[in-house]
């Protein structure tokens, strides 16, 4: 995968790749939601897996002329980048409730609109697949994935050290 240029703001509170603006814990504005809003369940921050799979949708540009749904969605980073790329409708739904305004903020100061429903997956009804899924972004497929990357460079590496046994 290409790496997209980031770059972190002279007083370090935001950080921009892809297009995207990410605003990092330390901002004023996130500070500010977090002594309201206490994310659980992992929603506590952009995870790396999000940037994973952000640059294997920027190679891929699959996701043109679709509607896409981000399931633990989280603050929504890989939602905001397929609406603001490709321009499509992006609901983000996450299991945590007090994800939303973190979703809000970064959409606002992303310049795009994200729909957040706060559900948890077994909750999502058959119909709304119907209606609107044509790709799941799932952040745990993408965690997987890439540690099965890693997996497959470490057998490599073992294997070039003729340590078969393993």
């Amino acid at each position: 995968m290409k790496s997209d240029k980031s770059t972190t703001s002279p007083n370090k509170t935001e950080l921009r790749a892809y297009g995207l603006k990410y605003l990092l814990p330390n901002n004023k504005k996130i500070t500010k939601l977090k002594k309201n809003f206490k994310p659980s369940n992992h929603g506590n921050k952009v995870w790396s897996s999000n940037w994973v799979l952000i640059d294997f949708i920027n190679e891929s540009n699959l996701i043109t002329n679709h509607r896409v749904l981000e399931i633990g969605c989280g603050w929504g980073m890989c939602g905001i980048f397929c609406a603001k790329k490709y321009n499509v409708t992006v609901t983000g739904i996450d299991m945590d409730c007090d994800v939303e305004p973190y979703v809000e903020l970064h959409s606002k100061v992303n310049n795009v609109k994200i729909d957040f429903l706060n559900l948890d997956f077994n909750q999502v009804k058959k119909n709304i697949f119907k209606k609107m899924l044509i790709l799941l972004l799932v952040q745990i497929f993408v965690f997987v994935i890439a540690l099965l990357i890693h997996c497959e460079g470490l057998y490599k590496e073992l294997k070039m050290h003729q340590c078969d046994k393993y």
